[in-house]
């Protein structure tokens, strides 16, 4: 909701905090989310490999989404040596 404004005011800050406690607690949906606060750098310093890493514990899930996220790192080389091999392994 915070990260998109979606009937509240975006504020990446309120995005993080509640993305991260339930990320940290295994919530692939919320995993996903904080990889994309640090793959485009809304409200934290954007990094693409602390965004794989968030990503990785999503697919743990079985979340396809992060799967096509993971893709996308190694298809562009962000975070990640560019990799059109690993992007079809994903």
């Amino acid at each position: 909701m915070y990260t998109y404004g979606l009937g509240v005011t975006k504020d990446y800050s309120q995005a993080f905090k509640w993305l991260n406690k339930a990320a940290t607690q295994g919530n692939p949906e919320a995993q996903i989310g904080m990889g994309s606060l640090y793959k485009n750098g809304w409200g934290v310093r954007k990094d693409c490999y602390i965004a794989m890493t968030w990503y990785l514990r999503s697919v743990a899930h079985g979340n396809t989404d992060a799967m096509n996220n993971i893709g996308y790192l190694y298809k562009n080389g962000l975070g990640v040596p560019q990799d059109f091999e690993e992007v079809f392994l994903v």
